[in-house]
């Protein structure tokens, strides 16, 4: 299964059988391997596309080599106006941006008197949300069900820290092939 494209190597491991294997079948009636039976034709698969590669990456790891889900909706995203994360340092301070990113986490800490905190990534790098008691209540599911949150915000600036204060949130998860494949890492 080493030296195999994922496709072709995930096919023969769900050839396997929970049965007895037949290496061991073959030692116990005393013959040769691999006995005929058992032996595979060759399968040709098509080759996975590069979303479909890093889809599969994402479910099976969280994470891919190969590039970022966000990436393939990159262009869509700049037609709307959707600013990138890694942008967010050359931005000046107050200014109103719309991000739509993964969503690695949520935080809830019970010392920060209900706010929440989110952390996005799109394929540039992440940014930090801080989501207001009311914004919480109003944009309740985008915020605990999605997987891609669009949000619309004020950037906050202080020397190296950055935020964006969300204004309104929009589940964006559909955009994504496979979504319910990724998963993001909640700590309410």
């Amino acid at each position: 299964m080493f030296g195999q494209i994922r496709r072709a190597a995930l096919w023969s491991i769900k050839g396997l059988a929970d049965t007895a294997l037949p290496l061991f079948e073959a030692a116990d009636r005393g013959r040769n391997f691999p006995l005929p039976e058992v032996i595979d034709p060759e399968i040709a698969l098509p080759q996975m596309s590069a979303q479909a590669s890093v889809h599969e990456d994402y479910r099976a790891t969280g994470l891919s080599l190969k590039g970022h889900p966000v990436s393939f909706l990159r262009e869509g995203l700049r037609k709307d106006g959707v600013d990138r994360c890694g942008d967010l340092p050359y931005m000046r301070d107050g200014r109103r941006i719309q991000l739509t990113g993964l969503v690695l986490m949520r935080q809830r800490p019970g010392t920060a008197n209900g706010t929440m905190f989110v952390t996005i990534e799109d394929e540039t790098g992440t940014a930090n949300l801080i989501v207001w008691k009311d914004v919480q209540e109003k944009y309740r599911r985008p915020l605990l069900a999605s997987r891609l949150l669009a949000c619309k915000g004020r950037l906050q600036k202080e020397g190296e820290v950055i935020h964006i204060v969300v204004l309104s949130l929009e589940d964006r998860t559909p955009l994504l092939q496979g979504s319910e494949l990724l998963k993001a890492r909640d700590f309410r």
